[in-house]
């Protein structure tokens, strides 16, 4: 069953699946072990977000905002002067940077918050990714040129064309393409290119091309909803009315199960911006 609504600020989108109603708090337990995440199904929620973000999914390219879902199979775009804080529900950190393209590519569930696989795709701009609870050998981010695996993980990587910058801010990561396989430790960059893997010295200053002022501390995704999202409403009548009204067992617990302060942490700061590189890279 599917409904069609528009996606609007903390509002669930409704050409998803019943269980992306997650979103909003319901615990419908519609997944069993190790099941995948269908393209349109509820993977996470953008916390922040900065000046025009947008996502595209079965055609259909809407506008994100701070409390939106965000789903499997999404592509996330950011303008050059906009960013977005999204965290998925097994609390990985996903801080897209300005001028980005993210797809939410292939999601595995291995418990009700858990993945078994949680794959990325980075096709340029900036990313720092903050590794959350599921097993490590669980996350995998491609770029053109090559894929990143991470232990425990918290990393920046910016991808302009044939070239990938990163840096490991905690853990490790795995960096594997047509060169070969190199892993980088805490405190370690990197440069990738279509054919080789190399050691750098870009330092923690990737970060600044993402955060623009600071990422801050990972946030965990019941967090996020009882901070970013309300009950929403389907043409004035509230969500969970409308689920009772078509006959979905426990619609009511979406009532009084989300925060009330209508997304007040979202931040609409448009100060600071830096490149991703240097003009003479672009």
């Amino acid at each position: 069953m599917r409904l069609f609504i528009m996606r609007q600020k903390n509002q669930w989108r409704g050409f998803a699946p019943v269980r992306a109603l997650a979103h909003v708090g319901l615990a419908l337990s519609l997944l069993a072990s190790t099941t995948p995440a269908f393209a349109g199904d509820d993977v996470g929620v953008a916390v922040t977000v900065r000046n025009e973000v947008t996502g595209k999914l079965q055609s259909q390219t809407l506008r994100i905002d701070s409390g939106s879902a965000v789903f499997g199979k999404e592509i996330v775009k950011t303008n050059p002067d906009s960013s977005a804080k999204i965290v998925l529900k097994d609390n990985t950190n996903l801080n897209v940077g300005p001028n980005s393209s993210l797809t939410l590519d292939k999601f595995v569930f291995s418990g009700e918050n858990d993945y078994q696989k949680a794959a990325f795709n980075l096709t340029k701009g900036a990313l720092r990714f903050t590794s959350g609870q599921s097993d490590k050998r669980a996350y995998e981010m491609k770029t053109p040129v090559g894929t990143i695996g991470v232990r425990g993980t918290q990393y920046t990587i910016a991808v302009v064309g044939n070239t990938v910058r990163g840096y490991v801010s905690e853990g490790e990561v795995t960096v594997c393409n047509e060169g070969g396989c190199k892993t980088f430790h805490e405190g370690e960059s990197f440069t990738m290119t279509p054919k080789t893997v190399e050691a750098a010295n870009w330092g923690s200053g990737l970060e600044g091309t993402v955060c623009q002022g600071g990422c801050g501390e990972a946030t965990s995704y019941s967090t996020a909803m009882n901070t970013t999202t309300t009950v929403p409403t389907i043409n004035g009548i509230p969500l969970p009315a409308v689920l009772a009204g078509l006959g979905i067992a426990g619609a009511g617990a979406a009532a009084g199960v989300a925060g009330s302060n209508n997304g007040s942490n979202a931040s609409n700061d448009n100060s600071g911006s830096s490149p991703l590189f240097p003009a003479s890279d672009q």
